[in-house]
């Protein structure tokens, strides 16, 4: 007897997420803090903040341990 292809599927289509241009973060992988993951993680963030005019007001910075997220919110460029 001859195998059958199975039948293909459709193509999930995923919705880009819409980047907020007031707010920079990182996502750090381990529960547990090395200085590698560390300096990783704010790599990542220095490369973003290097995408920001230097001179924008920093509105709040907090530090979400449950999910291990460091955030950098700015004020809204209209209100500068």
């Amino acid at each position: 007897m001859a195998k059958t292809k199975p039948p293909k599927t459709q193509p999930v289509h995923i919705e880009p997420i819409q980047r907020d241009p007031n707010t920079c973060f990182v996502l750090f992988s381990s529960t547990f803090f090395t200085a590698d993951n560390v300096y990783v993680g704010l790599q990542s963030l220095a490369t973003q903040l290097q995408r920001i005019e230097r001179d924008r007001n920093v509105k709040r910075m907090e530090y979400l341990a449950a999910e291990r997220k460091l955030i950098v919110e700015f004020e809204d460029q209209l209100n500068v």
